[in-house]
């Protein structure tokens, strides 16, 4: 998160997670009180239809084929990444990102088969612990490193005027559960409540988006001498750890943390796999 947020700014960056929070709002609304007056059990490309013929299914149905084959090979290729890198880092392993991307259409593919949401409700609700629990343990130990001696507090400009429309890529990423706003509806049994609820998530995502990466920043800074935040991280807090040097295959927890939230990935070095330059520069 910190890397994409500062990118375009953190003022920038913060108006469009909060714009896209309150367009999210508004079209989840409506698609379910228009959904409700056109007679309900009905279908996105349904809605399309009942609305505007023919074509208006075809243009929701193109719409959802572009969302979704954009945001999956945007995610797959992430899950790729940052397996190589991790295990670069935690065992000196280098393996091909296509390698990883393989294993990931052979996960995904049978699981697009399931129709019914509920049946993996126990997984999302144990990825949301861990991702819970990995913010706050990140978050922790940059709020102890904000009261050392070498915390520095993040020179970012409001907006980036060069890079700023990355914001939109990102924050529109943050709220990217559109598609199963009506299938969570039909299932779920309290339906009065149900937009109050997806009110509160999405605002709960805003704030995590948003206060996740200003912590870090301000806690390690964006780069210090063209040190990353995670290399910062480490330097700060290795001795929380339970790390022996004479276990050289031993993982690294600041690796499994950091990768997930993009914190300037751990094997984003050079010399490393998937090496690349931030657009960041260190102010005089």
């Amino acid at each position: 998160m910190p890397a994409n947020f500062i990118t375009a700014g953190w003022g920038f960056s913060t108006f469009t997670l909060i714009l896209a929070a309150a367009l999210t709002i508004i079209a989840a609304k409506l698609l379910i009180e228009t959904r409700e007056k056109l007679g309900g059990n009905l279908s996105y490309p349904d809605i399309g239809m009942k609305l505007y013929g023919t074509k208006g299914r075809v243009a929701v149905e193109v719409s959802i084929v572009g969302s979704q084959f954009t945001l999956v090979a945007a995610y797959i290729y992430f899950i790729a990444f940052t397996l190589q890198s991790i295990l670069f880092n935690a065992f000196a392993i280098t393996i091909s990102k296509w390698a990883f991307g393989a294993l990931c259409f052979a996960i995904y593919t049978p699981l697009c088969l399931v129709r019914d949401m509920a049946t993996l409700a126990s997984t999302h609700l144990f990825g949301d612990i861990m991702i819970i629990l990995t913010v706050l343990s990140i978050m922790t130990y940059a709020f102890l490193a904000m009261g050392e001696p070498d915390s520095k507090t993040a020179n970012e400009p409001f907006i980036n005027t060069t890079l700023f429309p990355n914001a939109f890529g990102f924050s529109v990423f943050a709220y990217c559960g559109m598609g199963t706003v009506l299938p969570t509806y039909d299932m779920t049994a309290d339906k009065k409540n149900y937009f109050k609820v997806l009110c509160y998530v999405c605002i709960t995502i805003m704030v995590i988006y948003i206060v996740f990466p200003l912590v870090c920043i301000n806690a390690y800074g964006v780069y210090n001498g063209r040190l990353s935040l995670v290399q910062r991280f480490r330097r700060q807090h290795t001795d929380h750890f339970i790390i022996d040097a004479r276990i050289p295959r031993l993982p690294d927890p600041v690796n499994v943390y950091s990768e997930p939230y993009l914190l300037v990935p751990v094997g984003d070095q050079p010399g490393q796999p998937g090496h690349r330059e931030l657009p960041f520069q260190e102010n005089a």
